[in-house]
């Protein structure tokens, strides 16, 4: 095409978006490269989004790759490219003027943008395969809300190299009062702007980077009031406040939903787990038995049971459905802090004030080598999504990715200056996220 930019995208009265202006537009033929040689090609260049070569009369399949990215560049920032191009450096800051696209989609068309042609994609298969690939990566499985997710069949060990003890079977116990939560429409956080507007319905690619933004909100600081309670926000409209869940006597210091969303969890300072029904707000359960402060809670990947840390410096497993306390984990001195299951529900981890994580195997309760380093408490532990490694955030005001099956300390990220309260990863687990006392939030490329 050899002029791909925001005026050669029209928006028909159907609603499609087609690409015009073809007189600059070229054939790639065995004659067309050897003009390009001999230089007898006219060069077109628009300038921001024209690359290089093309720029010197030696545009290639890859050159029309460079300008669709500035494309989207402009589309996604609001900016024509040359208001954030650095001409000194020879650098195009745009990333830090988007909000809320995934960083997948971003490095997507970094690549595209790439300073040579051979640096960007080979072809428009290469294109369409990517984006798959990226579609793969974001999308969840679906959620099938009339029964609980299987467990997975023959769970590869993720620990230890020998192969541990298969979990016994279990008949699962019904549901507690089984109701489908409603679909609501997801809450998109971008800008009233025509040009990013336009960008979301090219081609359905930067619907990718758009829907990853249900998963946020925006969220005001909420003091804990007087009579302690839960908060849900609604996400379909993120300014009005859906219910309150009341029945805790003490600060909520911990909450989370279901695999399946119907169920919510809370951990509390009153000693106690409450299960809510997330459609009606009623209070389904309340799990006690501790002697201390309920500080984690966390379901197992099927839903079927939940894990606590707490101040009574144990781990208690409860099957939902039963409200049935099985055997309790011990081995900490001191308080848990964060609870967190291995994707396949095979085995716990556990972060605590005594430094130390622990990570236990759930069908035997057999406590695997603890993990040490940290020279301050462990606030928070999460398990990469292929659970392979573990991430921890400290009072040390450090982060430390370890290596699950040999137990060994692979980095530590530095560069918070207060305590790191909590750590998340991608759902592709090349970045992770931290949440810090001095009031940032940092993220870090962790994987390929």
């Amino acid at each position: 095409h050899r002029d791909i930019k925001p005026p050669n995208i029209m928006l028909r009265n159907s609603g499609e978006l087609v690409l015009i202006d073809f007189g600059t537009a070229r054939e790639e033929t065995q004659t067309y490269h050897q003009k390009v040689k001999g230089q007898q090609v006219t060069g077109i260049t628009s300038a921001g989004y024209t690359p290089n070569e093309q720029q010197h009369g030696q545009a290639v399949i890859q050159s029309d790759f460079h300008a669709l990215g500035r494309t989207f560049v402009h589309l996604l920032t609001g900016k024509h490219p040359l208001e954030i191009y650095d001409a000194v450096n020879d650098v195009l800051s745009w990333r830090e003027e988007t909000e809320n696209i995934h960083p997948l989609l971003l490095d997507f068309i970094d690549e595209l943008m790439g300073r040579l042609p051979k640096n960007r994609p080979a072809n428009t298969r290469v294109i369409l395969q990517r984006l798959d690939e990226i579609e793969r990566q974001l999308k969840l499985p679906p959620i099938n809300p009339n029964r609980p997710s299987p467990p997975a069949a023959n769970p590869q060990p993720v620990v230890t190299q020998k192969q541990p003890p298969v979990i016994p079977k279990i008949n699962p116990s019904p549901p507690v009062s089984p109701v489908a939560v409603p679909k609501k429409t997801p809450a998109q956080l971008v800008k009233n702007n025509n040009l990013r507007n336009g960008l979301i319905a090219l081609g359905g690619v930067l619907l990718l980077g758009v829907g990853i933004t249900q998963g946020y909100g925006y969220f005001k600081y909420l003091e804990f009031p007087a009579s302690p309670q839960l908060l849900i926000s609604d996400l379909s409209s993120l300014r009005f406040l859906d219910k309150s869940l009341t029945g805790h006597s003490s600060w909520v210091d911990s909450v989370i939903y279901s695999p399946d969303g119907r169920y919510l969890a809370s951990g509390s300072w009153d000693k106690t787990i409450k299960v809510w029904d997330v459609v009606t707000g009623t209070e389904l359960r309340t799990l006690a038995g501790y002697s201390g402060w309920v500080w984690s809670v966390a379901y197992s990947p099927d839903g079927r049971y939940l894990a606590s840390g707490n101040g009574d410096k144990t781990i208690k497993i409860w099957e939902v459905a039963t409200g049935k306390e099985l055997p309790t984990f011990t081995g900490h001195s001191s308080v848990v802090l964060s609870v967190v299951y291995s994707p396949d529900g095979r085995y716990l981890a556990s972060g605590s004030s005594d430094k130390t994580i622990k990570i236990w195997e759930v069908a035997t309760g057999k406590e695997l080598p603890t993990l040490t380093g940290h020279s301050r408490e462990v606030m928070s532990v999460v398990y990469s999504p292929d659970g392979r490694y573990l991430a921890s955030g400290s009072q040390d005001k450090t982060i430390k990715i370890w290596e699950v099956a040999t137990g060994n300390e692979l980095r530590t990220l530095t560069g918070h200056s207060e305590t790191v309260f909590s750590v998340a990863y991608s759902p592709d687990g090349r970045y992770l996220a931290s949440g810090s006392g001095d009031k940032t939030i940092k993220i870090w490329r962790v994987g390929q």
